[in-house]
């Protein structure tokens, strides 16, 4: 089955039906947060599932987003710096 999905204005054509329910997070996520779409298409998909996932707030989201872009960093270095609250020492 071929699914055709739009997020922040970008056409995906998927294969799979398990797919969608991989970006859902995603858009539901940043929805309503059309400014950090340039952040989000700066950063690896793993990198932003790992923002997605392990943190709570939206202040927390575009910091890591930040960190990530600026930083470049791998997504292991990434969910380091998730694990040990890199957002609070910063802060």
């Amino acid at each position: 089955m071929l699914l055709i999905i739009v997020v922040f204005g970008k056409l995906f054509l998927q294969c799979r039906k398990l797919n969608i329910w991989r970006r859902k997070p995603f858009y539901e996520t940043y929805k309503d947060r059309p400014e950090l779409s340039t952040l989000l298409r700066e950063n690896t998909w793993s990198n932003n599932m790992h923002i997605i996932l392990k943190t709570k707030s939206y202040e927390e989201k575009e910091f890591y987003l930040k960190l990530t872009s600026k930083e470049k960093y791998k997504a292991k270095e990434l969910a380091r710096q998730i694990d040990n609250i890199a957002y609070i020492w910063y802060y």
